[in-house]
């Protein structure tokens, strides 16, 4: 299987410092074509009010342990952070692909569900018998929003829904794959007026 590794990324409107990670992430991105997915959580920041926050940003935030302090990346739901502050976390990512060798293989469609909703199949094959989850994000990219005084901003890879639990949901009713077999799950969504 060939690796992918998901960035779980903590941001605001209101974070001075978050415009130079969400570069460095581009970059990185651009270094590693197809090898990375981000998804970016906003949050409120002090007396700023981001207006991409989320209900399931805290539960994300609880998940990998709590913490103050923006902005925030975590490697594939790991709890262990990298500050993002400078190109350090270029290391980070190298170190992430060497932690392990992927055992799995995930398949992801979307197709239109009817009545303007959409479904997302889910496949995952495993090359050893063992248990899954799968977390499922909408992202949205494109969205212009102030940021720290520049009103022209543009946010990319933008959480709008979570489909599942922080912790992901259950996949083969919590029972080992079967080596080789695909075991399947599907989740549907609205998209909300005024998204891209």
């Amino acid at each position: 299987y060939e690796q992918r590794v998901l960035g779980v990324y903590f941001t605001s409107t209101g974070c001075t410092s978050c415009p130079s990670a969400t570069k460095g992430l581009k970059d990185l991105n651009a270094v590693y074509p197809g090898k990375i997915s981000i998804v970016a959580f906003h949050s409120h920041m002090g007396v700023v009010s981001d207006p991409m926050t989320i209900p399931e940003t805290e539960a994300f935030n609880a998940a990998l342990g709590g913490f103050d302090g923006l902005p925030r990346l975590f490697w594939n739901m790991r709890q262990g952070t990298t500050h993002l502050i400078g190109p350090s976390f270029i290391e980070s990512y190298k170190e992430e692909i060497a932690s392990y060798r992927p055992q799995c293989g995930v398949s992801v469609e979307t197709e239109s569900a009817g009545d303007g909703k959409y479904a997302v199949n889910i496949g995952i094959t495993s090359n050893i018998p063992a248990v899954y989850r799968y977390l499922v994000f909408v992202v949205e990219d494109g969205i212009v929003a102030d940021q720290t005084g520049d009103p022209d901003y543009v946010h990319d890879n933008v959480v709008r829904a979570v489909l599942t639990s922080a912790g992901g949901d259950k996949i083969n009713d919590n029972l080992p794959l079967t080596v080789g077999v695909e075991a399947k799950a599907s989740e549907t969504f609205a998209p909300e007026a005024g998204w891209n």
